[in-house]
């Protein structure tokens, strides 16, 4: 019992630190706002600790778990210290003398149902909650759709302004406003701001390669080769079925393509490969590769005829594959922002 009265007073103690610690950060609010800034403090230092073990110690005591307190955090933690005290025998034993100086029960409740109405509007009929609904970017040119919103129940539109701009959300605001007005009831209209967002800007393409990759068991054998798509570069065509690269070359040099022919090239690396053409379309062929090739425009393609002549080619220009950047832990971010570059050090998990 000691041991529980002792963690939550230190609970407490850390809430009150926390509190007096970002009140000056925090700056001052309106004077209605006073009390419910302090419980806020109170209620994020709360959330910031494991409460679980301490909440099944109060649950087996028969005593609040302390999962119902956001209106009214330190006066529900001083009731739990009253009756542990109260059960273990300290029944003169007063509380801290700022006990007296925070939200009791009453007033949180009183104060949090004042701050909801004035915000979100009075609580509709026949329920308790108020419906809040994102507003979609459709919403700034289908009025039937907020009008229909506003006839099923909503209270509050939000318009998420990280998305369109204000020429849009005017129009939003002018359609729930009309809705209004056809109804005959009001909806209170939340902008929720967007925050900052780090942006690279425009990357530099990366090369303009392809890699082939045959699928291999864990032994490394091979389970299924590469499958190629060769299209014509003048009217390329997308791949009909799924491809592990595809690649522009004359229409000329495809038509003398057979099913069973061998197309031999060196790639990037100057590995030598080849590969097998196992069907042909009017749009392209496909052909497949056993092992893996970096490909890139230009590499000449050649192949023998089934008269053994010899067909040679050249893969054709294709586009280069998206930039990105590489950060891992450790890196250092330089961005520029209004004129000025800042460095910042990376301490999020390795990402692309």
């Amino acid at each position: 019992m000691k041991n529980l009265i002792l963690q939550l007073e230190q609970l407490r103690d850390d809430i009150v630190n926390m509190e007096q610690r970002y009140l000056a950060i925090a700056g001052s609010p309106h004077p209605n706002y006073v009390e419910s800034q302090r419980n806020l403090l109170h209620y994020i230092a709360l959330r910031s600790h494991d409460l679980r073990p301490l909440q099944h110690e109060l649950a087996v005591l028969g005593l609040s778990s302390l999962g119902r307190m956001e209106s009214h955090v330190l006066a529900s933690i001083d009731a739990v210290v009253a009756a542990l005290l109260s059960l273990d025998g300290q029944t003169t034993r007063r509380l801290k003398p700022e006990s007296d100086h925070h939200l009791n029960f009453e007033l949180g409740s009183q104060l949090l149902e004042r701050h909801g109405r004035d915000l979100l509007g009075s609580v509709p009929p026949r329920r308790t909650v108020r419906i809040m609904v994102t507003l979609p970017s459709e919403a700034e040119h289908d009025y039937t759709l907020i009008h229909s919103l506003l006839q099923q129940g909503m209270d509050v539109a939000r318009i998420n302004c990280a998305h369109d701009g204000p020429a849009v959300w005017e129009r939003m605001i002018r359609h729930i406003r009309r809705a209004e007005r056809a109804q005959g009831r009001a909806c209170r209209v939340l902008m929720d701001l967007g925050g900052p967002k780090l942006r690279t800007g425009p990357i530099e393409a990366g090369a303009a390669v392809v890699k082939a990759r045959p699928k291999r068991n864990p032994l490394g054998t091979v389970v299924h080769p590469a499958r190629i798509w060769i299209t014509p570069a003048k009217r390329p065509r997308q791949p009909p079925t799924e491809a592990d690269a595809s690649l522009p070359v004359s229409s000329a040099w495809i038509t003398g393509l057979s099913r069973g022919d061998r197309i031999y090239f060196r790639d990037a690396r100057g590995a030598r490969r080849n590969m097998t053409v196992v069907d042909l379309t009017s749009e392209g062929c496909w052909a497949e590769i056993s092992n893996t090739a970096y490909i890139t425009p230009g590499i000449p393609l050649r192949h023998r005829t089934e008269h053994g002549d010899k067909n040679e080619g050249t893969i054709s220009d294709f586009s280069p594959a998206p930039g990105y950047i590489d950060l891992v832990t450790g890196d250092t971010l330089i961005h520029g922002t209004f004129g000025q570059v800042i460095k910042r050090p990376v301490t999020a998990p390795a990402l692309s």
